[in-house]
């Protein structure tokens, strides 16, 4: 699974997050609602997932279940924007594994 979720990443800095790429990404961010100037990020499972863990997430919790999320403050100034998305990263990836196993 970390591999999938690798991929997703490089995919996501390298071409943006529009189209039609469920398949190729496997996973999908979805932008939530803002609260006290943090917007809630949600990661979520493409339906056309290939990696066999995220298929079984899928078939669990459909594919529109939360698989991890995080906040991002919507005010963080633009030379603090890497270190912020860092720090939302790790924080997915903590809770990818926890959620998969």
């Amino acid at each position: 699974m970390s591999r999938a979720l690798k991929d997703f990443k490089i995919l996501l800095v390298r071409e943006g997050q529009s189209g039609d790429k469920d398949k190729k990404w496997q996973l999908r961010l979805d932008a939530g609602e803002v609260k006290d100037g943090k917007k809630r990020i949600y990661l979520q499972v493409n339906s056309q997932a290939s990696n066999e863990s995220l298929q079984k997430w899928v078939k669990k919790n459909t594919s529109h279940a939360n698989l991890a999320f995080g906040d991002i403050n919507v005010d963080e100034s633009e030379d603090k924007i890497p270190d912020a998305f860092d720090e939302f990263w790790q924080g997915i990836e903590k809770q990818v594994k926890g959620n998969l196993g």
